[in-house]
């Protein structure tokens, strides 16, 4: 599979060769004057963070077609597209097409896509609470990629996360904290209907 948006170039090309990098952390020291050694802060104020992943992939097909090339480009070049390698995952990122070559009757292409560092599920995640005018203790599981959440709420609820609570009307709102790998609780009261809403992704 090789799935841009919806469209999988292995319906018209026959794929090659394919390379996906692993993304970098990005790293943070500290020197220290009169010692040797450094302190590590890459860490210290908003976890660790990774640097874009690069894919590239090359294909062929047969016999020689231009024109397909070229509708290739009019669909994709230089766009923000969803990549599928997996059936449960996808890659985020901008697309560019090298030039096509031809090889007796056949043709040769090469893509290369710089990508967000996280694959991402295909489908968002859904966590439904019931109503509940006691306090609730709810947990969010994650997979492992920090990340936001969105609430709708029919009511006026209570939330208390760590050491902060926070209150809200009804209507839909972004939660002010990030999901981080793993169980994420949650203390919940006052409310007759609310769902979670959040993008799960790995590396």
């Amino acid at each position: 599979m090789f799935k841009i948006n919806n469209y999988d170039m292995k319906e018209d090309y026959v794929m090659t060769d394919l390379s996906v990098s692993s993304p970098a952390p990005k790293t943070q020291y500290i020197s220290v004057p009169g010692r040797s050694d450094v302190i590590d802060v890459t860490e210290a104020i908003h976890g660790l963070a990774y640097e874009q992943r690069k894919i590239k992939a090359v294909f062929v097909n047969k016999p020689y077609d231009v024109d397909a090339y070229h509708d290739l480009l009019k669909q994709f070049q230089g766009k923000q597209v969803r990549l599928h390698l997996h059936e449960d995952y996808h890659y985020l990122g901008r697309i560019a097409f090298d030039s096509y070559n031809r090889y007796g009757t056949a043709g040769k292409l090469g893509v290369e896509m710089t990508c967000d560092p996280y694959r991402y599920k295909n489908d968002l995640t859904y966590v439904n609470v019931s109503s509940t005018t006691t306090e609730k203790t709810i947990v969010l599981n994650n997979e492992q990629m920090p990340t936001t959440v969105k609430m709708a709420t029919t009511a006026q609820v209570n939330i208390k996360h760590g050491v902060n609570n926070y209150s809200f009307n009804a209507g839909t709102h972004t939660l002010p904290f990030a999901l981080v790998e793993g169980a994420n609780e949650l203390k919940v009261k006052g409310v007759s209907g609310l769902i979670f809403e959040y993008q799960e992704g790995a590396l």
